[in-house]
């Protein structure tokens, strides 16, 4: 699974689809299955109001806002082009996994889909952040 950093629909802050494009190429021409996974944090009309983003949990909002997002950033074209899956991290099975000597945690809600593959590949955009200062490939791994 590619991973990329698409946390809104702008391309000045996200991965740029040619980067994913490549990859996944290389990775099809080594006879490997691939998917990009993305759970979007906001996109205008969906969950932001101004400059104010809200949180939810409402399925049809989630659903449609990630295919907004891979729609705006030529994610969706790029896959059909590929036959690559386009899953949205945000929906769909999710399912609970142990984390054996967890010490904040005993288990974690995952997608389904994170169980199932052999490789995560974090795709992350570098870019500055309010709180962070600079977020790179471990903060691209975050659930909201």
């Amino acid at each position: 699974m590619l991973k990329p950093n698409l946390a809104e629909p702008n391309t000045k802050s996200t991965t740029k689809v040619i980067v994913v494009k490549t990859l996944a190429q290389l990775m099809q021409k080594a006879g490997k299955d691939v998917v990009i996974g993305e759970g979007s944090a906001a996109a205008p009309k969906y969950n932001v109001i101004g400059i104010v983003t809200y949180r939810t949990k409402n399925r049809q909002i989630l659903d449609a806002m990630q295919q907004y997002v891979f729609d705006t950033l030529g994610y969706s074209e790029m896959a059909k082009e590929l036959n690559i899956p386009l899953i949205n991290l945000h929906s769909g099975e999710i399912v609970e996994v142990p984390l054996k000597n967890g010490f904040v945690a005993k288990s974690l809600k995952i997608h389904k889909s994170l169980t199932e593959v052999d490789l995560l590949y974090s795709v992350p955009m570098m870019k500055t952040h309010q709180l962070g200062t600079v977020t790179l490939a471990m903060k691209n791994l975050k659930s909201s």
